[in-house]
């Protein structure tokens, strides 16, 4: 026998024994709430199957739709393997990842969240046939239109598992599966709860006006660096996520994206609010809370921020930190004095909802906020101007020219330059019903916020 056979013999001998049911913790997220840094602690614990960063997110819903999209003679056991190892490159494909810093990792920054595609393929064979056999489902050979669904969660259990072993980790140790929940639709979220009978969501939040400022200005940031194509409404997409709980700039995020409310299919008693001030303030006391939560036991590497078990430093373009840190929550938001106190009433049930310090509810104040906010425009709808997203609006309007037509154009400029008042009051007043819909979506009384972690006294 070879070496490769051996390595392989033994290989075969570890994935054999790794557990293929897992209790689910998914990890949902409250605008800039610290999902994926929740991720990045929980990465080195031992009982934990991880991918890096959002890796994974909306893998039901993606499955669901390119399936959809297949010509039913088509659909067969190479064709879907296909898709799913495209869909999962990154734990192999080292050009991918550079946004989320995983080509950035380790204490020099040098090392990668990559494992090698060989091995990892192999051992994704192997588990799929393993966890066919167990589950008496038909063999891979037999896989058709008919039946393709019943493959969904174990081509994902074969991916999870795969990658952990080809990362060294011991696979027989394993008891839960990270999910990137992420506000995923329900169509994505239905489909996890409908195949993992323990499904466990810890929803990361952070304060709602800190938080609206953080994405205020990231959206700018990025619109400077990258502008995006189409061009986005910062101020509306903002406004739409903290306070109405959708997300304009990503429509492939549910409606509602259940970011500060249960979903509906969650299980009683199985869904919490984690606060990233307080994770940051005081992480072993909240992680002691949350492992308590969800029935896993303690581990100090939860304590180290890390993806494929090497220190992870935060998004490039974001504060190059690894790890907890005060600074990353305690900024005071870059608003108006006007601005600022808008916004401090218009989110006082959510900081009521979530227990900060220092926050109370008042109708009246909460109301003339409302108003305000109706009658008086922000700065940050100023702030937010953008000529370009009105000249892409002419663009589609002026469908018989071509693209790389310069005198084309030239018109569409002037269309834009003319139409700029229209266009701008139309933001206006776009905004204006988003922060209507938001007043009245968070002071609904037949639907609950999502219950904190249950972590006794713990000044924020």
């Amino acid at each position: 026998m070879t070496d490769a056979d051996m390595q392989s013999t033994e290989s075969n001998l570890a994935l054999s024994t790794a557990p293929t049911d897992f209790t689910v913790i998914a990890a949902q997220s409250y605008g800039h709430g610290g999902s994926v840094f929740l991720h990045s602690l929980i990465d080195g614990h031992p009982d934990v199957l991880t991918l890096p960063a959002t890796l994974g997110v909306q893998f039901y819903s993606s499955w669901a739709i390119q399936i959809g999209f297949m010509s039913p003679e088509t659909i067969d056991f190479g064709r879907i393997r296909t898709l799913v190892l495209k869909f999962f490159a990154l734990v192999y494909d080292k050009a991918i990842g550079y946004e989320l810093g995983l080509s950035e990792l380790g204490e020099g920054m040098d090392e990668y969240a990559q494992v090698d595609e060989q091995a990892f393929s192999r051992a994704f064979d192997f588990l799929f046939e393993r966890l066919v056999r167990e589950q008496g489902l038909p063999a891979k050979e037999e896989l058709s239109a008919r039946n393709v669904h019943l493959y969904r969660t174990v081509c994902l259990k074969s991916v999870y598992i795969a990658y952990a072993h080809c990362l060294g980790q011991d696979v027989a140790r394993k008891k839960f599966l990270l999910y990137a929940a992420h506000g995923g639709p329900m169509l994505d979220i239905g489909a996890l709860c409908e195949d993992h009978k323990d499904v466990r969501f810890v929803h990361m939040v952070r304060e709602p006006v800190g938080n609206f400022d953080s994405i205020h200005r990231r959206l700018l940031e990025l619109e400077q660096e990258k502008p995006s194509d189409p061009p986005i409404d910062p101020f509306w997409c903002v406004v739409n996520q903290i306070f109405y709980d959708r997300a304009p700039q990503a429509p492939v995020c549910g409606v509602p994206m259940y970011a500060l409310f249960e979903y509906p299919i969650a299980r009683p008693g199985r869904s919490v609010a984690l606060r990233l001030e307080q994770l940051h303030r005081y992480p072993r006391e909240t992680l002691t809370a949350l492992c308590s939560w969800l029935g896993l036991e303690w581990s100090e590497t939860l304590l180290l921020s890390t993806f494929a078990g090497k220190k992870w430093w935060n998004r490039p373009g974001w504060r190059r930190i690894s790890g907890f840190s005060q600074s990353m929550t305690s900024r005071s938001p870059q608003l108006g004095a006007i601005d600022l106190w808008r916004l401090q009433w218009l989110a006082a049930p959510i900081d009521v909802a979530l227990d900060y310090p220092g926050h109370r509810r008042s109708r009246v104040l909460e109301f003339l906020a409302l108003a305000a906010s109706l009658l008086l425009p922000y700065r940050l709808e100023f702030k937010a101007f953008s000529f370009r997203r009105y000249v892409y609006i002419m663009r589609r309007m002026w469908t018989k020219t071509p693209m790389n037509d310069s005198h084309g154009a030239l018109i569409e400029r002037v269309m834009a330059a003319v139409a700029t008042p229209i266009l701008f009051a139309g933001d206006l007043i776009r905004h204006r019903i988003a922060i209507v819909q938001g007043y009245k979506y968070n002071r609904r009384e037949d639907v609950p916020f999502v219950p904190l972690l249950p972590s006794g006294p713990m000044p924020m």
